[in-house]
């Protein structure tokens, strides 16, 4: 139970950092996308927790954490769509959901380090936005690289083998495997 606590430490900062970022948590922010990235996150923390407490296989929080992946360019997207940009933008919102989503699959296919890589380098895509798009508001850019840092960390750490499930065996390559019902975490079916 201690390596939990310690594998949680980032995603715990990163809620609590949360809360001094966001300007407003309201109902009346639900038609704006950026909030929807919040309520993602949200979820991803019924799932971790789902997952300390055992009620989540390893295999159901990898496939979460894959979506959440994929869906971190969403945000961008539609923000995009909601409140204008110039094409350029767009064409680079969606080229960055190409790459995240490839990262993703490649995560599921090639090797599992792609799901943490992937959330990290999120990370400099947020940067990136920080106070240089009129699309994305600065709090979510910067809300965001500190979610994809913890999280980043947090699927890493569960990747070494250090949960709770101790003498897993994570050496071997996912390659190896020859169709998606082996868990990318335990390397069982």
């Amino acid at each position: 139970m201690k390596r939990n606590v310690y594998l949680l430490l980032p995603v715990l900062a990163s809620t609590i950092a949360l809360f001094w970022i966001v300007p407003e948590i309201s109902i009346a922010h639900l038609n704006d996308p950026s909030y929807w990235g919040l309520i993602g996150y949200a979820a991803t923390l019924v799932v971790v927790s789902a997952r300390v407490l055992g009620l989540r296989s390893p295999a159901s929080e990898h496939r979460w954490m894959v979506g959440f992946l994929v869906g971190m360019p969403l945000i961008y997207v539609a923000d995009w769509l909601r409140f204008g940009g110039t094409t350029g933008w767009l064409g680079i919102e969606l080229a960055g959901l190409v790459l995240y989503s490839g990262l993703a699959w490649l995560s599921i296919r090639r090797s599992p380090w792609f799901l943490p890589s992937g959330i990290a380098a999120h990370a400099l895509w947020d940067a990136a936005h920080y106070d240089r798009v009129e699309f994305v508001p600065s709090w979510y850019a910067l809300g965001c690289i500190v979610v994809d840092v913890a999280l980043g960390l947090y699927v890493a750490g569960r990747l070494t083998g250090r949960w709770s499930v101790a003498g897993l065996d994570f050496s071997s390559p996912l390659r190896e495997r020859t169709d998606n019902a082996v868990d990318p975490f335990t390397r069982k079916e």
